[in-house]
């Protein structure tokens, strides 16, 4: 009642600085008295956060972004519609990009056939245009070799990957951050070759800590990948579910409560538990 605007649930503001916790007391029944001290600490790791998000929003086209981040979040199918109207509304110089987030928004919904098909064709426009270089395709062509994975075409999904993996090799530690490994890891896993698929995590999990903007969101399917190796070689639980809680521990800040991924690796934990 006394606020200026009754009918909003919350008003956020930014007055530029943070604050420390003092102290927290009881003072009544259900509420409690916080002390708070203005500080300085935590300016650092909010504006590396800042300029992270920052520089994704100067790389890539806004446009894309927004809709990039829609799938992040879970919303798969406003994902697809926002994409599919930008190819359809406008003109974009961007335009296999667009086709490329399509892809991955379609893949979320269980559209592999379109998805590989908005995917090559991010591919051409790649492979013709000057201003895309090696880790942008290296990007798509990890994204083809994972349908085609999960269409069961393992011998095509190792072909597309041994491709990506010798493109990754022309690459910086600056242009790739190593997420795209991961990929590459996965066919060796399934394979049964645990080992290399292993020896890739590892690499891939080098490379994202040393990338000055690190793919957190991948290095957990990374985690996520080395407690699977770990619990499939049967002695080696502990490992599995340090991994698979070093996993949880970054997907829980990052997604919505509901996202599948979580409820992926809460089941690998209740498996590794159980054994």
């Amino acid at each position: 009642d006394e606020s200026n605007f009754p009918e909003e649930q919350e008003v956020l503001f930014d007055i530029g600085c943070t604050f420390k916790i003092v102290w927290v007391k009881r003072s009544k029944a259900n509420g409690y008295l916080v002390r708070l001290r203005m500080t300085d600490e935590g300016s650092q790791m909010a504006d590396s956060y800042m300029e992270s998000k920052r520089s994704l929003i100067d790389t890539q086209d806004i446009q894309i972004t927004f809709g990039s981040l829609l799938r992040k979040i879970g919303h798969y199918d406003e994902s697809c519609r926002y994409f599919k109207q930008l190819l359809a509304d406008s003109v974009q110089c961007d335009i296999a990009w667009i086709h490329c987030h399509l892809a991955l928004s379609l893949t979320k919904t269980d559209e592999n056939e379109e998805a590989l098909k908005h995917l090559e064709t991010a591919a051409n426009y790649m492979k013709t245009d000057t201003r895309y270089c090696p880790v942008d395709l290296l990007s798509v062509l990890c994204a083809i070799g994972n349908i085609q994975r999960t269409q069961g075409l393992r011998e095509r999904a190792f072909e597309t990957y041994m491709i990506a993996m010798a493109l990754h090799d022309t690459c910086t530690i600056i242009d790739s951050n190593g997420s795209d490994l991961s990929y590459i890891a996965d066919i060796y896993f399934d394979s049964g070759d645990y080992d290399r698929a292993r020896q890739i995590c590892e690499s891939s999990l080098q490379l994202i800590t040393q990338s000055k903007y690190p793919d957190y969101l991948a290095m957990a399917d990374i985690l996520n990948t080395m407690g699977n190796i770990s619990l499939l070689e049967g002695n080696s639980i502990n490992n599995a579910l340090e991994h698979f809680r070093k996993c949880l521990s970054i997907r829980e800040p990052w997604l919505p409560g509901n996202h599948p991924a979580i409820a992926d690796v809460l089941e690998d934990l209740a498996t590794a538990y159980s054994r």
